[in-house]
């Protein structure tokens, strides 16, 4: 039997043993060697002694083959990732993704705002802000807005999101 599981924690605690942290520790030496260079946006290619940093409103937005309108923040075309891409999708209200599933990549979904509900295998669940949503790879998957705001989540994929790996019924 599916079900959908649930994981709610209340404020962050130490573990039993755990060091408390010393104030100031974070401190960087004076002697400790220089920053790496700070890109904003940009194009891909830069070493990986740099700094990557993308902002949300510079980004365009698209609309991609599930439906989902998105600003891509890293991904292959973007920046140097290598192992994970991070995007902003919303879609609005009543909107959905067109259901599909990847091959390879494992996606994370985190919603910012807005409500909906997932649906993974055949199991349904809704979702707020603040839900985080693991679709493994294979799993058919889906998201729909529902109420009167727009649903904006950020997705995360390992390895990077293709468009090659996108699979429709």
């Amino acid at each position: 039997m599916s079900r959908v599981r649930r994981v709610r924690r209340g404020p962050l605690s130490r573990p039993a043993g755990a060091v408390e942290p010393v104030a100031g520790a974070l401190r960087r030496p004076s002697t400790a060697p220089s920053l790496p260079r700070v890109r904003r946006g940009g194009r891909a290619g830069g070493s990986l002694s740099d700094v990557e940093i993308r902002s949300l409103h510079r980004a365009e937005p698209t609309t991609t083959a599930d439906g989902s309108t998105i600003r891509s923040l890293l991904d292959l075309g973007t920046a140097p990732v290598r192992h994970q891409s991070l995007a902003e999708a919303t879609l609005p209200p009543g909107g959905a993704t067109q259901r599909h599933y990847h091959g390879e990549l494992e996606e994370i979904y985190y919603v910012t705002s807005g409500r909906g509900e997932v649906e993974i295998d055949g199991v349904r669940a809704p979702v707020e802000p603040g839900d985080a949503i693991l679709i493994p790879p294979g799993a058919w998957h889906q998201i729909t807005a529902s109420g009167d705001d727009e649903l904006a989540f950020l997705c995360c994929c390992a390895p990077p999101y293709r468009h090659e790996d996108t699979y429709f019924s």
